[in-house]
């Protein structure tokens, strides 16, 4: 008589598809275009033009609901850690493209976008 052999395993692997509902703000990316688009804005500085073309709102707009909103604008000042030069005197905005880029993405619906002054 022959004698039966059972292997026992001690792990399996089972495939099953979950779904995932993601929040509405939300998008899945791969990290290839997460990265290239990263990448883009890295080492990269924004002054306030560059900010009107992105935000497509005006200069006195991003001013007075970004940069000088007393909310944001000492998280945002260079001199609290954050990423923005402000002027003195005559001299520009410096702006950390790649943080304020993500800033904005976390801030985005506290701007009151349907103004326009």
């Amino acid at each position: 008589m022959s004698e039966i052999k059972f292997e026992i395993q001690d792990e399996f692997v089972i495939n099953v598809p979950v779904p995932v509902k993601l929040p509405e703000d939300k998008v899945l990316v791969s990290r290839d275009e997460y990265l290239r688009y990263h990448n883009e804005l890295l080492g990269w500085t924004w002054d306030i033009q560059d900010m009107v073309r992105r935000l497509k709102k005006s200069r006195g707009w991003i001013t007075r609901n970004i940069l000088s909103q007393p909310k944001y604008s000492k998280e945002l000042d260079i001199k609290n850690g954050g990423f923005v030069i402000y002027p003195e005197t005559t001299q520009a905005y410096v702006i950390g493209a790649t943080q304020m880029a993500e800033w904005l993405e976390i801030h985005w619906k506290e701007f009151p976008w349907n103004t326009s002054k």
